[in-house]
């Protein structure tokens, strides 16, 4: 199910910038947002730079909106509470996958409830070459 939500989310954000595209260029009334702006008097009208803050939102977006999610396929012996000064070993099996040479696998375990953060970083030899 997560793999789906990914490829809508990626989907979606495809979508945003292209709905945006074509409303900046006129495609939807024959208006750009300039036009508008001279059309209508304003007491504030930001200069043209102000609005390139959007490049690098939509870049960020398209970023975000590649961000896999893998749900464990299967769970061994994972705890409820690891009770403070204790350890605990457990297993997580994700579904087989690969990565580019140039990526980096990060497993994020996160505390329920809590401030505590372990991101596991694994390269690409791990992953790919596991023996």
């Amino acid at each position: 199910m997560s793999k789906k939500l990914s490829v809508l989310n990626f989907l979606s954000v495809i979508l945003v910038i292209a709905v945006n595209y074509l409303a900046q260029t006129g495609q939807f009334s024959n208006n750009t947002m300039a036009s508008l702006s001279r059309e209508y008097d304003n007491l504030f009208t930001p200069a043209g730079y102000a609005f390139s803050i959007w490049g690098i939102i939509f870049i960020s977006l398209l970023f975000y909106a590649q961000k896999l999610v893998l749900e464990p396929v299967f769970k061994y012996n994972l705890p409820g509470i690891i009770p403070e000064g204790k350890t605990a070993r457990f297993v997580v099996v994700l579904p087989k996958f690969s990565i580019a040479g140039d990526k980096v696998v990060v497993i994020d375990l996160k505390e329920l409830n809590g401030e505590r953060d372990l991101k596991l970083r694994i390269r690409k030899r791990v992953v790919n070459n596991p023996d």
